[in-house]
């Protein structure tokens, strides 16, 4: 396995929540990176990686300790991310690393736990994206035989906004999706079905909601806040309706920015604290990711490099 190098630049560390933390070299203009972190590119099936300029960036996703919870300094690296991006700002590949038994961030004996591989159509649209999880036959990552955990298949309306994203087993059986509402361009909701319902298929109106979550978003179009209602977590609230006043929340999300409009890190969050509020100081963290960018150009092919 080839040792990586990212140099660790923290830009925020605020609370602990989901995600994000940002690190290495100059940042990239929106312009060029115009998806943070989970977004994706060009078919590879239809693109030789060799013709693709690829820009590169990363997320180190911390747990919290328990003596200083808002401190990368000595909170345990759970896991670390790379992606690669195309010269349109799409993400076709990211990749998620385990520290090794030397327990240093970024050096050969860590482990590739997953990667994905995203598709696009001709006109730039996110239709598919590919999750990997195992070497194939001939023991080496990024080649054909790679074990596929999953698939999505995304769907747009006719205005481009985005529909569903179901996801499917490797033998083409569906196993949950997501629906999303959107309002002017923007989701403000998403709803994750689980089941197929008493009438035992999917895309019905029986289908099983497992969670929903809510969207907040700045004037400038950012997503600032995700609210998660679980139904483990009592998301039905007292009345066992869906999607009404009394609805629980089970956890949160914050996102933030750099003053390009970088996605910095996310946060979440998964209790209100003793105050029983929501997006206050005393909110109980559960992990952050931090993210970094750089604005070096790598050729296609360093995506074929074989990590073992």
């Amino acid at each position: 396995m080839k040792k990586m190098t990212l140099v660790l630049s923290v830009f925020l560390l605020i609370g602990c929540v989901s995600f994000n933390q940002a690190f290495a070299g100059p940042e990239v203009a929106v312009s060029e990176i115009k998806e943070a972190p989970d977004a994706p590119v060009l078919p590879r099936e239809k693109t030789p990686l060799a013709n693709i300029k690829m820009k590169m960036s990363g997320g180190v996703k911390f747990v919290p300790s328990k003596d200083n919870p808002l401190s990368s300094e000595d909170d345990e690296v759970y896991t670390y991310y790379t992606y690669e991006h195309d010269a349109a700002g799409r993400t076709f590949e990211k990749r998620c690393y385990t520290i090794g038994t030397d327990k240093v961030k970024f050096t050969s004996d860590d482990t590739l736990k997953y990667h994905l591989a995203y598709v696009y159509d001709e006109g730039g649209k996110l239709i598919k994206d590919i999750c990997y999880n195992g070497r194939g036959a001939d023991d080496l990552w990024f080649t054909p035989d790679d074990v596929e955990t999953y698939h999505s298949a995304y769907t747009y309306d006719s205005l481009g906004n985005k529909l569903k994203v179901a996801r499917y087993t490797k033998d083409g059986n569906v196993f949950d999706y997501t629906a999303f509402d959107t309002l002017t361009g923007a989701i403000v909701k998403d709803v994750v079905y689980k089941g197929k319902g008493l009438d035992g298929r999917w895309f019905t109106q029986d289908d099983e909601i497992e969670k929903y979550h809510r969207f907040e978003y700045d004037p400038a179009g950012n997503l600032l806040r995700a609210m998660e209602y679980h139904i483990k977590q009592n998301g039905l609230g007292s009345d066992g309706q869906w999607f009404t006043a009394d609805d629980v929340i089970s956890s949160t999300k914050v996102f933030s920015y750099s003053a390009k409009g970088l996605l910095v890190d996310i946060k979440k969050y998964i209790g209100a604290g003793p105050d029983n509020t929501w997006f206050t100081k005393d909110d109980v963290p559960q992990y952050y990711t931090i993210y970094t960018y750089t604005d070096k150009v790598y050729p296609g092919d360093a995506v074929n490099g074989q990590n073992k």
